[in-house]
């Protein structure tokens, strides 16, 4: 199984400093320069924000719209599973990928999900945090696990 090192002190505390921002959500709007939060007076999109993430947690660049980034975990070979059963809501320390499929079993919304609670910029809210089993997510039908616990640095 295919995993990556992500920083999840960079994943909290980049998410922490959008959320204080108020960055807002829009859909369709992605980051100017995925190597730094957005700021104060800016919109992203689901996807956009997990670009954004990964890009400076992990310094990996992968493709906009959820629908490329599914594609992309599935391609660089990420361990598939469903929401429930490998557990999103499990505390092991493992970065997930989440998608929900819309269109023609496209990928519609996508977050991370990491401790029990999502990493992600959706409608209504903006950049934020919540619990993996809010009633919208478990729709889900996709997840990636991208890290094994093993691989987290101190700090």
């Amino acid at each position: 199984m295919k995993t990556i090192e992500i920083s999840r002190h960079k994943l909290l505390e980049d998410t922490a400093t959008a959320l204080h921002a108020g960055v807002h959500y829009r859909f369709g709007a992605k980051a100017a320069d995925i190597a730094q939060v957005p700021h104060a007076g800016t919109s992203i999109d689901c996807s956009g924000w997990v670009r954004v993430l990964l890009r400076r947690a992990a310094g990996i660049t992968i493709p906009e719209g959820s629908w490329g980034q599914r594609e992309w975990c599935e391609s660089q070979g990420f361990k598939h599973s469903t929401y429930d059963r490998d557990g999103a809501g499990r505390m092991d320390g493992r970065v997930r990928i989440g998608f929900i499929r819309q269109r023609q079993g496209r990928s519609g919304h996508v977050w991370l999900i990491y401790m029990g609670s999502t990493l992600e910029s959706w409608g209504g809210h903006g950049v934020g945090r919540r619990p993996w089993n809010t009633k919208v997510l478990l729709q889900c039908k996709d997840v990636f696990v991208l890290t094994d616990p093993s691989e987290i640095k101190p700090l």
